[in-house]
Parts: C-alpha cells; structure tokens; sequence
C-alpha cells in the first residue's frame, strides 16, 4: 500500500501522534526547535533539510519551500 502524502507536516504530526518532533529531527539531522519552528511556518528550511522532510514526513517539498519570506525584514 503507498504510503499517505500530507499536506504540511502540521498534518502530517496531527495524523501522526506516535510520530515525535525530537525523533523526526534527529532523523533529518536538524535540532528539535528548529523543526519545531518549520512546522508552524516560523522559519523556512534550506533545500536539503527540506528534501530530507519531505522524504522523512511524506510532504510535498512546496509545502516547506515559500517563494516569499515568512516575515518583513526589519528596517
């Protein structure tokens, strides 16, 4: 059976309650934290972390990459 796609990887630990943010981020060699703020759309990764996650969480790749910033730079 192929394996479930997810949304966002909000979705995918929502569907995924055995699944652990500390254990995803050692998988994809990134600190809990960081994870933490990919998920809620706080920070965006570089493009091999973010491969890493999709493959890892089955999410499409777009929903980790934005064309835009998350926040306005500072002035």
């Amino acid at each position: 059976m192929p394996r479930r796609v997810y949304s966002d990887l909000r979705a995918f630990f929502r569907e995924n309650p055995d699944e652990s943010l500390t254990q995803v981020a050692k998988d994809v060699e990134c600190s809990m934290p960081y994870l933490s703020m990919i998920k809620w759309g706080t920070r965006q990764p570089a493009l091999p972390l973010a491969l890493r996650i999709a493959r890892r969480c089955n999410v499409p790749l777009e929903s980790l990459i934005r064309s835009e910033r998350p926040f306005a730079a500072a002035r």
